[in-house]
C-alpha cells in the first residue's frame, strides 16, 4: 500500500508519495471497514494529491465504493475454497489406522490419520529467492500421519542432539516443565502416495458411479527440524473434482508405501462435507495441564480466558487440548452450547494418550510433548473450516486489539488486513508480536487473582519492548507448525518461492503475556526477556468487562 501512512503498520513498507490516478488507485484500496476500524488513522493516502484528480466528487466516491465492494468480494472468494471435507470423526476411537508392516525394514507399526481435510490447494514454496504468484484451485486432500511402532516410537528433542538449543531445552514454566518436544521418526523420503474416491453419498443419488478405481498420485510432505518431524500425505483431487463438488460425503482410501520394493498399506477416510461457511478466525491452544491447580489461585482463568476471546474479541470458535483430562467439566457449558454465545469448542481430552501409549507416558514429565502434533491436528482441520488459525497457547495469553477494542471486532480487522496484503505473495502466517506482563504495578494486588479478570488485574507492569510470539496462520499454506512459526511444504528443487510471512504492527494487534499469572512464576519476566519494570493499566477495561459478565 503506497501513499498511506504505511510505516506504521510494517517497516518493510515506507510511505512513498502517488499522484493522478495512481493516487486514486491506492486510496480506493483503504477501505471504508479499514479507515472506520481505525488501522490507517484520518490521513488518507491521496490528501496531498488529490487536485490531481480531475474527477467529480460523486463519481469519486462511486468508484470507492464500488472498489470496496469488489475487494470484500475477492477477499471472499480467496477464503471459499470450494468443496470442504473433514474427517467426519476424528476423536481418538475413529482415527483411521491401518498395519504398516515394513517401515525402515522392521515390523510391528501402525500409521495413523491424525486429521485430514479437503479444500483447496495451498501454494508450495521451495529454495529460491525470487518471489512469484502461484496458486491452485484444485481439490486438495491433506491428511497428518503419524507412525507409532515401538521401535519407531517418539524420541525426545534432547539437549544433545544436534539441532536443538541447550540453553532452551528445560528453560520451562516451572522447574519440573520442560519444552522438549516429542518428535517421531517418520516415514522414509523414498515413500510413495496415492488415493482414490471409493464411495459416498451424494443428494438423491448413489455414489459409486462418481468412485474412481485408478490411484491418484500424491506426494509426502516431510518436515524435520529441531522441534519437529513430522509427515502429511497431500493428494491431488482434480480427477475427480466432479465427485468432490457433487458429494455430501467421500469415502477414500490413501495408500501409503515406504518405497517401491516393500508392501504398502491403505488407510480408509470417511470425509464429511462441511456445509457452513468459513471461520472467520479460530484459535488452537497447547496441550494444557492441571486445571484443579491453576484454580486454587485463580478460581477464573479458564472462564475469563474463553469469555473474552470468544465472546468479546470475536473469536468464532476454539480448538483445545489436554494432556490429564482435567479441563473436561470445565468446558461442559461450552460443548453443551448453553448460553447465548455464538462461537463454539472443540475439545480433545487427554490429547498425548490418544497417539499414542508413549507419548501419553513422556506427556505426564514432559507436557508439551505432544504441542507440535496439537498443532498438525488443528491446521489441517481448520484448513476447511477457517480463514484464519491463531496458536493461542495458555490462559496467560491474551489478544488485544489496540486500533478499536469493540466487542466482536477481530473478524473486520483481519478483514482490513487481508485488503493491505500484496497480491503476488501468498502469506503462510501474520507476526503477532507479544509483550510480557509481570506481577505488580500500580493498583495490582495479590488478593485480585481470586476475582474476575483477576490474571490481568494482578501483572500491571511490563517490559520496555515486545517480542514475535504468536502466528496467525493461514492454514492453506501453513502445513506443520511449533509454537512460534509454521512451516509451509517445499517443491521440487528449482521452484519458486511464494510464501512469505508478514509483521502486523502492534497498533493493531498485541498479545499480553502473563508470564508471571502464577506464585511460582515470579521472576520468569525477567529469566526469558527483560524485567518488567514499565507500569502499564492499558488492559483495565478488559478487567471492567470481564467482572461485568462482558
Amino acid at each position: 500500500l503506497r501513499g498511506c501512512d504505511a510505516s506504521a503498520f510494517a517497516p518493510s513498507w515506507p510511505p512513498a508519495p502517488v499522484r493522478g490516478r495512481a493516487c486514486l488507485r491506492a486510496h480506493a484500496r483503504v477501505s471504508t471497514r479499514a479507515r472506520l476500524l481505525g488501522l490507517w488513522g484520518r490521513r488518507t493516502c491521496c490528501e496531498d494529491a488529490m487536485p490531481a484528480v480531475a474527477l467529480p466528487v460523486g463519481v469519486l466516491h462511486l468508484l470507492l465504493f464500488a472498489t470496496s465492494l469488489l475487494s470484500v468480494a475477492l477477499a471472499a472468494r480467496r477464503g471459499s475454497g470450494g468443496a470442504r471435507y473433514v474427517l467426519c470423526d476424528d476423536t481418538s476411537e475413529f482415527r483411521p489406522s491401518a498395519p504398516l508392516l515394513t517401515v525402515g525394514g522392521g515390523g510391528g507399526a501402525e500409521l495413523r490419520a491424525l486429521s485430514a481435510s479437503i479444500a483447496a490447494g495451498g501454494r508450495r514454496a521451495g529454495a529460491a529467492s525470487r518471489w512469484v504468484a502461484s496458486s491452485s484451485t484444485s481439490p486438495e486432500l491433506r491428511v497428518a500421519l503419524l507412525v507409532d511402532a515401538h521401535r519407531f516410537a517418539m524420541r525426545m528433542a534432547a539437549p544433545t542432539e544436534e539441532l536443538f538449543d541447550p540453553a532452551l531445552a528445560h528453560k520451562g514454566h516451572a522447574e519440573h516443565t520442560s519444552y522438549e518436544k516429542c518428535r517421531g521418526r517418520g516415514l522414509p523420503n523414498s515413500t510413495l502416495v496415492g488415493c482414490r474416491i471409493v464411495g459416498g453419498s451424494s443428494p438423491g443419488a448413489a455414489f459409486g458411479a462418481n468412485a474412481t478405481e485408478a490411484w491418484m498420485p500424491g506426494r509426502l510432505a516431510r518436515f524435520r527440524n529441531a522441534e519437529l518431524w513430522q509427515d502429511f500425505a497431500v493428494c491431488d483431487l482434480e480427477e475427480s473434482r466432479l465427485a468432490v463438488v457433487q458429494a455430501t460425503t467421500l469415502r477414500l482410501e490413501l495408500l501409503v508405501q515406504p518405497d517401491a520394493a516393500s508392501g504398502g498399506t491403505v488407510l480408509q477416510l470417511e470425509m464429511c462435507r462441511v456445509t457452513r461457511s468459513l471461520f472467520r478466525a479460530s484459535f488452537c491452544s497447547q496441550p494444557l495441564y492441571g486445571l484443579p491447580r491453576l484454580r486454587e489461585e485463580a478460581p477464573w482463568v479458564l472462564e475469563d480466558w474463553l469469555a473474552y476471546h470468544l465472546k468479546h474479541l470475536g473469536f468464532q470458535h476454539a480448538e483445545l487440548y489436554d494432556v490429564d483430562g482435567s479441563f473436561a467439566e470445565a468446558l461442559e457449558p461450552w460443548l453443551r452450547g448453553d448460553g447465548e454465545q455464538d462461537a463454539t469448542v472443540s475439545y480433545h481430552r487427554a490429547w498425548p494418550h490418544t497417539l499414542s501409549k508413549h507419548m501419553g507416558d513422556v506427556s505426564a514429565r514432559h507436557p508439551y510433548c505432544a504441542e507440535a502434533w496439537a498443532y498438525a491436528h488443528c491446521i489441517t482441520k481448520h484448513r476447511a473450516l477457517s480463514r484464519w488459525v491463531a496458536l493461542l497457547h495458555a490462559p496467560d495469553e491474551y489478544l488485544f486489539i489496540r486500533s478499536n477494542p469493540s466487542r466482536g471486532v477481530l473478524p473486520d480487522v483481519l478483514q482490513g488486513l487481508e485488503e493491505t496484503l500484496p497480491d503476488d505473495r501468498n502469506i503462510a502466517y501474520l507476526q503477532v508480536n507479544a509483550v510480557s506482563f509481570g506481577r505488580g504495578g500500580p493498583g495490582a494486588e495479590a488478593s485480585q487473582l481470586a476475582e474476575r479478570g483477576g490474571v490481568l488485574a494482578t501483572s500491571r507492569v511490563r517490559m520496555p519492548r515486545g517480542y514475535f510470539h504468536l502466528p496467525l496462520v493461514d492454514p492453506a499454506n501453513c502445513v506443520a507448525a511449533g509454537p512460534h512459526s509454521c512451516y509451509a511444504e517445499a517443491g521440487a528443487a528449482g521452484e519458486d518461492v511464494d510464501v512469505v510471512t508478514m509483521e502486523v504492527r502492534p497498533g493493531i494487534l498485541l498479545l499480553y503475556h502473563y508470564v508471571e499469572m502464577l506464585a511460582a512464576n515470579r521472576g520468569r519476566c525477567a529469566g526469558l526477556h527483560m524485567p518488567c519494570v514499565v507500569p502499564d493499566s492499558s488492559a483495565e477495561w478488559a478487567v471492567r468487562l470481564l467482572r461485568g459478565g462482558l
